[in-house]
Parts: structure tokens; C-alpha cells; sequence
């Protein structure tokens, strides 16, 4: 008989991810915004 461990350590790895996701997705947002800022104060 197998007995079915917690969830919540994938849950936790699945909150880590999404964690680490959002703040990609910021930096990525961030770096948009200073090569926009860069070129409209190059023009």
C-alpha cells in the first residue's frame, strides 16, 4: 500500500517558478523600457 505524500512541495516549487517567472518578466519589462527611454533621448 502506497501512501500519497503532501502536495506541498511541489506546491511550494510551483509558487518558487511562478516567483521567479514574474520577476524575469520585470527585468525583461525594465530593459524595454530603458532601450525605449534610450532611443527617444537619442532622436
Amino acid at each position: 500500500k502506497k501512501e500519497k505524500k503532501p502536495n506541498h512541495l511541489f506546491l511550494s516549487l510551483l509558487h518558487t517558478f511562478k516567483k521567479k517567472e514574474k520577476e524575469k518578466e520585470k527585468t525583461l519589462n525594465n530593459l524595454k523600457y530603458k532601450k525605449k527611454k534610450l532611443y527617444l533621448l537619442g532622436s
